[in-house]
């Protein structure tokens, strides 16, 4: 949000009013995610791959409604 209210404050508004949908999505998704791991009993939980399992997707979505708020550029 830092760097796109630089270059655009509608942007980092509209960034603003999607932050809680973002945040909710990647702790449901975390705890989901945890659920499922520690539910395999002889499983061992690699935690760089829930790492990226988690985070990239969330990062992907604010990618995704910075390139649908400019219109699909950028």
């Amino acid at each position: 949000m830092t760097h796109y209210g630089q270059e655009n404050a509608k942007l980092a508004k509209h960034l603003r009013h999607q932050k809680a949908a973002l945040i909710s999505n990647m702790r449901n998704d975390a705890f989901e995610r945890a659920q499922k791991e520690l539910s395999a009993v002889d499983a061992t939980t690699d935690f760089e791959k829930y790492f990226t399992d988690v985070y990239i997707p969330v990062a992907e979505q604010l990618a995704a409604e910075v390139d649908k708020f400019n219109g699909g550029t950028k």
